[in-house]
């Protein structure tokens, strides 16, 4: 009975060792898929990374190109706002020389007064003379009015004001010729005419100025237009730069979090594997000691088979010695010495069975501690499955054994018995034979 209760203990110990491996087994298979998703979005980070890191570089190279192209537009803009400043000044230049050769033509007109005084007889002559300088001074005014105009377009006319500063050098010649040439109308009337040429030369020149001012500004209002877009094309690949950034760095404390989730895994791996590897050396050595118990019954179960054949030899000798009481009495106490031998044996293979149940519990219990560390110990558990089949086995031919060493003890028992009935029927016959023998 204690033995049923220690293997129905043992099997049920083993029942819930079975359950604990299989919960075990399901958790870490969750825990498996766990890492295999970790694992999959790790590598989704890492893709979609490289794509955002790809995605940088094309926006820096870009980003480069732009700020290569905003720096050549901000050096065509400085040359262009230096070009416009030095024409600027050549034209304010050009401005107060004609100016002071208005202030000239002025004086020229007084000197003119005073010699059509003085030539009296040369009046008709000097009035024509006036009139021609009237409308030399009027195209002036259109010149000054021209130049006016073109004071906003002034940004590209150096070249322009040189000719115009030769023009009024010109016309300052002019008035010296005039003073010098008064005695002569005709050498006037000459230096008039190539006055007047002169000035439609500047007017010429003002309006080619005044087309290319037009499209110094035109060329200007574009530039400024292409810099706006670029500053507002650099503002948005700004924006977007900051957002890839932003991203950049959540992904990062994002990976960051996953490889410390799965440092944390690994270091829980790496401690129940060496608990695991802790518990299989201990059942390796549970194994050898169970090894040693079966080889020590295979030896008793020898002993028990040669002592069933010294049974059958003794049963054949006390057979034999039915007619010969001192043989038989002898074959009778080696007989009862073999039983003693064999009931301590028997009680020595008790002992050694109890012993071998108490390890095979704690074998059990050891086992369901190692099965609550790790799924891994479920081919040691069928091993030890296994073992405790055999053991089991062994343990019900152990007690058949037993209960045939019993039967056999009986049979062995009611044989002596019988000898010793027989042995008194000898001795009664020895005594009725003797008496026949006295009486005879």
């Amino acid at each position: 009975m204690d033995r049923s209760s220690n293997i129905s203990s043992s099997s049920r110990e083993y029942l819930e060792a079975e359950e604990k491996a299989k919960e075990l087994e399901l958790e870490l298979e969750r825990v498996a898929g766990s890492l295999k998703d970790t694992e999959s979005q790790n590598v989704k980070l890492k893709d979609e990374l490289s794509l955002t890191k790809e995605k940088l570089d094309e926006t820096a190279r870009k980003f480069e190109d732009l700020e290569l192209d905003h720096k050549k537009l901000k050096e065509q803009i400085a040359e262009a706002e230096n070009r416009y400043s030095t024409e600027l000044n050549a034209l304010q230049e050009a401005l107060q020389a004609q100016e002071l050769n208005n202030k000239e033509h002025v004086n020229v007109k007084e000197a003119f007064d005073r010699l059509s005084l003085e030539f009296e007889s040369s009046k008709k002559k000097m009035e024509e003379l006036e009139q021609e300088l009237l409308a030399s001074a009027g195209e002036a005014q259109k010149f000054e009015e021209l130049h006016k105009q073109s004071g906003s377009l002034a940004e590209s006319e150096t070249n322009k004001a040189l000719d115009f500063e030769r023009m009024l050098e010109l016309s300052k010649q002019n008035a010296k010729e005039v003073e010098d040439q008064m005695a002569s109308l005709q050498e006037e009337l000459k230096s008039l005419n190539e006055k007047i040429a002169e000035n439609q030369k500047v007017e010429e020149a003002l309006t080619t100025t005044a087309s290319a001012l037009s499209k110094v500004q035109g060329e200007l209002e574009i530039s400024k237009s292409q810099v706006q877009d670029i500053e507002s094309k650099l503002a948005s690949k700004e924006a977007l730069i900051d957002e890839l950034s932003q991203e950049l760095d959540t992904r990062k404390a994002s990976e960051s979090q996953v490889k410390e989730n799965i440092s944390s895994l690994e270091l829980l791996i790496s401690s129940t594997k060496e608990d695991l590897q802790a518990k299989v050396s201990e059942l390796e050595d549970i194994k050898l000691k169970i090894q040693e118990e079966v080889g020590l019954k295979e030896h008793i179960e020898g002993k028990l088979k040669s002592q069933e054949t010294q049974l059958s030899e003794s049963q054949e000798e006390l057979a034999k010695l039915s007619t010969e009481k001192g043989a038989l009495e002898a074959a009778v106490a080696e007989l009862n010495n073999s039983v003693v031998q064999m009931k301590e044996l028997c009680s020595d293979l008790e002992v050694k069975l109890q012993l071998s149940d108490e390890k095979f519990s704690n074998a059990d219990s050891l086992l369901s501690q190692a099965l609550a560390n790790s799924a891994e110990l479920e081919q040691k558990l069928k091993s030890l499955e296994e073992l405790h089949l055999e053991s089991s086995n062994a343990i019900t031919t152990a007690n058949q054994k037993n209960a045939e060493l019993e039967d056999m003890l009986q049979i062995s028992n009611a044989a002596i018995e019988e000898a010793k009935s027989q042995l008194k029927e000898m001795e009664n016959r020895c005594a009725a034979a003797e008496e026949r023998n006295v009486e005879l």
